[in-house]
């Protein structure tokens, strides 16, 4: 077991072993951070040589502008259903949008 496995390792004790060291947990945060960026790096080669378009996440934020009086639509609707404004809208378009294969 590596330096980085055997830190990991103590920190999932239960309770926290006292010779858990700062400097031990700052390293492997930064190994863990090089890892991920050479996965991400791989990935895109791959995606490069395949001829792929790499997908890229998504935030689940959008902003969306509508005129004054659907903004009041959308608030009496949503409150009528005692629902927040982004419940209301989120379900109708999960609702229009459900047909569409997904690769979650």
């Amino acid at each position: 077991m590596g330096k980085h496995e055997k830190t990991l390792e103590t920190m999932r004790q239960v309770p926290r072993p006292s010779n858990l060291r700062w400097a031990d947990i700052e390293s492997l945060l930064i190994h863990l951070k090089e890892s991920l960026a050479d996965v991400v790096d791989s990935y895109i080669e791959d995606c490069e040589r395949e001829g792929k378009v790499p997908e890229k996440p998504f935030s689940g934020k959008i902003t969306v502008r509508v005129s004054p009086t659907t903004h009041r639509r959308i608030a009496i609707k949503a409150a009528s259903r005692r629902e927040s404004m982004n419940q209301y809208i989120e379900e109708l378009i999960e609702r229009d949008t459900s047909d569409m294969a997904t690769t979650e």
